[in-house]
């Protein structure tokens, strides 16, 4: 009889899902049981003939906070969601298990992981995306349905922090107004889009799936039309061609000239908010017309095609700034701001990755002096002729012509300070 997983108690008959750990045999593994009840087993005690396990019964949600680095190990055995834990011991020199429970607060810590040790498994929390079901459920609802995946750099789990949700969203309905008013012949650079056009271009959130994070919308625009028109499934349809040209820069640099600024302001932003989070994109679209388009960027490409909408047009300068303070950072959020006490003047908005990387632990305030360079993009106003700048960290070192006294604040901490890891300010001045 196979004694690991017992067969012969009440956990059931117990099946191997998916082992962490083994040598000479499973060591930590997790376990179902045909009634569907799951287990986490961990082995924490043996002798010569005989080995003992804990088995720790979770529920599917806490299994995948648990799988995905969501809690310690030795907080999930020591804190179990019905407050017991079964004690199992392997006699093999009797063919048979041995089973207590056991509370899991009063399991003592030589019998529980230390508090560092975690599983760190990209981890579905959410029902798998299946694109073949959204082609099904728009011929069913004779409307357009729209599926965008993301996968930032480093999520484990199908989440994703509502900040970025909100900008990526954002960024996507404006890309599609932008789109849906050069699809209905009346592009504007800038002011207000037409309500009517806004009104058939308009995107409702559905929800979320998995595979990375996909997120569901729908058209929201239609109103008591029974049949939505042909704007927005033509202006999703444009969205999918710059993303299915996005591998050939000749073809994609020849389409977003044919746009007008709104449009390159509005799919670089997007892009804009894709590289911050190191993701790459897909779309899949399903119209109520029964068509159907997919394409895809890697996080690679990404980057590459807003390197190009940069190139396209003028709306877009690169400036080096001298001798600037670092007035703020917030590493979270991935923005800054600096400030030219020259020209009193202010620059704030978001870091490309690379900037990150150079901004984390420099001190900020005005004793400190920078140099910089930045991205100045134009912003068009949703409601007026107004144009006005944003800023875009590219780099940041110390001031050209800088003494070796001036560039201390750049070199690794001292070992009384680095033995924390580095110093990351945020949103604030510091002082060390």
């Amino acid at each position: 009889m196979n004694l690991v997983p017992p067969q012969d108690t009440i956990l059931g008959l117990l099946r191997i899902d998916e082992v962490y750990f083994e040598h000479d045999g499973p060591k930590f593994f997790a376990v179902s049981s045909r009634s569907g009840r799951r287990y986490l087993a961990l082995m924490v005690d043996e002798g010569d003939d005989w080995e003992r396990y804990l088995y720790l019964p979770v529920s599917d949600e806490r299994f995948n906070l648990i799988r995905s680095g969501g809690t310690n190990l030795k907080r999930a055995f020591s804190e179990p969601e019905d407050g017991l834990v079964f004690d199992v011991v392997a006699d093999y020199s009797r063919g048979s298990s041995r089973l207590e429970h056991a509370a899991g607060a009063d399991l003592p810590d030589e019998l529980l992981p230390t508090e560092r040790a975690v599983l760190d498994l990209p981890t579905e929390t959410q029902r798998a995306f299946q694109p073949e079901r959204l082609a099904e459920k728009s011929g069913r609802e004779r409307r357009t349905l729209l599926a965008i995946e993301v996968e930032p750099a480093g999520m484990l789990r199908t989440e994703i922090p509502l900040r970025s949700l909100s900008r990526i969203a954002g960024s996507l309905q404006d890309t599609v107004d932008a789109l849906g008013q050069e699809e209905a012949g009346r592009p504007t650079p800038r002011g207000i889009i037409p309500n009517d056009v806004l009104r058939e271009t308009e995107l409702v959130f559905r929800g979320s799936q998995a595979a990375s994070f996909v997120i569901l919308a729908a058209s929201g625009g239609q109103d008591n039309h029974l049949i939505e028109s042909s704007i927005l499934p033509n202006s999703c349809r444009r969205l999918v061609e710059l993303l299915q040209q996005g591998s050939e820069p000749d073809r994609l640099r020849d389409l977003v000239g044919r746009y007008g600024v709104r449009v390159r302001a509005k799919y670089r932003a997007l892009l804009e908010s894709l590289v911050d989070e190191g993701s790459g994109v897909s779309a899949y679209i399903a119209t109520g017309f029964g068509d159907t388009y997919q394409a895809g960027l890697k996080p690679n490409q990404v980057r590459a095609n807003l390197n190009l909408l940069r190139e396209v047009g003028q709306d877009v300068m690169a400036e080096h700034l001298e001798r600037v303070n670092l007035v703020g950072v917030n590493l979270r959020t991935g923005s800054f701001e600096l400030y030219d006490p020259v020209n009193s003047a202010k620059y704030s908005g978001y870091m490309e990755p690379e900037a990150r990387d150079q901004i984390s632990g420099l001190p900020t305030g005005f004793d400190h002096l920078y140099s910089a360079d930045i991205l100045v993009q134009q912003q068009l106003s949703n409601f007026s002729d107004e144009v006005t700048k944003t800023y875009r960290l590219i780099g940041i070192g110390a001031p050209y012509g800088a003494t070796e006294e001036q560039e201390f604040f750049i070199q690794p901490l001292p070992p009384s300070k680095a033995a924390d890891g580095p110093l990351e300010i945020e949103g604030g001045s510091a002082e060390w």
